[in-house]
C-alpha cells in the first residue's frame, strides 16, 4: 500500500501540470516576439531608408535622361551644322563668295564645337582671299591652322596663308609659310606644283633668284606634262631676268 501512495503521489498534480504548460507557451511566445521584433527592425530600416532609395533613383533618373537629352542635342546640331555647311559650299562653289563668306562666318560662330563649325574658318579665309581681303584672309587661315593643326584643311590653309601673306606684301613671312608647306608635300600632292610655283615667285619679289629657279627644278622631272612644261617656261623667264640684270 506505500507503494501504491507513493506512485500516486509522485505524479504531478493539475496545478503543477498548468503551470509546466503556462511556462513552454512563455516560451513559445518568447520566440515569437523575437522574430516580430526582428522583422520590425528591418522594416524600420527599409523605412529610414526609403527615402534615400527614392532619391538615388531620382538621380540615375535624371542623369541617364540628360545623356540621352545631350546626346540627341548633338546629334541634332550636327545635322543642322551639315546642312549649313551644304549650302555654304555650294555658294562659294558657285563663286558666291560674299554670301557664302556670310555663310560661313554665321556657321564657325554657331556651331563652333562642330567639325564644319571650325572647317568654316578656313573656308571664311578661302572667301576673303578670293575677294582680295587679304589682312583678314590672314587672320582667318591662321585661326583656322592654331585651332586645327591636324585638321583635314591643313595644307590648303598654309597655302592660301602663304598667297595671302604675298598679295599684302609681306614676302618674307609668306615664303617661310611655302617653305614650311613644300617641306612637308609629296610629288603627287595636288599641292606640290602650285606651292613651288607661288614660292618661286616670292623668292623673285625677294630679288632671290638663284634660289627662285632651285625651287621650281623638281618640277622639270615631273611626270604631270602640264607642271613640266610651266615649270620650264618659268625657269627660262627667271634666267632671262637674271642676264637681264647683271
Amino acid at each position: 500500500m506505500k507503494a501504491a501512495s507513493l506512485s500516486i503521489n509522485s505524479r504531478p498534480g493539475a496545478g503543477e501540470v498548468d503551470r509546466v504548460a503556462r511556462q513552454k507557451f512563455t516560451k513559445q511566445e518568447l520566440r515569437h516576439d523575437a522574430f516580430a521584433e526582428g522583422l520590425a527592425k528591418f522594416y524600420g530600416f527599409l523605412q529610414e531608408r526609403f527615402l534615400a532609395v527614392v532619391a538615388g533613383v531620382l538621380i540615375l533618373a535624371v542623369l541617364v535622361l540628360g545623356v540621352i537629352w545631350v546626346r540627341h542635342n548633338q546629334e541634332q546640331t550636327r545635322q543642322e551644322a551639315s546642312q549649313r555647311m551644304y549650302q555654304a559650299t555650294q555658294q562659294y562653289n558657285a563663286a558666291a563668295y560674299s554670301q557664302a563668306l556670310i555663310s560661313f562666318e554665321e556657321l564657325s560662330d554657331r556651331y563652333a564645337r562642330t567639325p564644319e563649325g571650325r572647317s568654316a574658318v578656313y573656308y571664311a579665309g578661302a572667301c576673303h582671299l578670293a575677294l582680295g581681303e587679304n589682312d583678314a584672309a590672314v587672320v582667318s587661315f591662321r585661326k583656322y591652322l592654331d585651332a586645327e593643326p591636324d585638321g583635314f584643311y591643313v595644307k590648303s590653309a598654309r597655302y592660301g596663308l602663304g598667297l595671302a601673306l604675298e598679295a599684302s606684301g609681306k614676302f618674307e613671312e609668306a615664303t617661310t609659310v611655302l617653305a614650311s608647306l613644300i617641306d612637308g608635300l609629296e610629288p603627287g600632292d595636288p599641292l606640290y606644283g602650285q606651292a613651288r610655283m607661288a614660292q618661286s615667285r616670292v623668292l623673285e619679289k625677294l630679288g632671290r633668284m638663284d634660289e627662285a629657279i632651285s625651287v621650281l627644278e623638281p618640277l622639270v622631272q615631273s611626270e604631270d606634262f602640264q607642271a613640266r612644261q610651266e615649270a620650264e617656261s618659268r625657269i627660262a623667264v627667271l634666267r632671262a631676268r637674271q642676264s637681264a640684270a647683271s
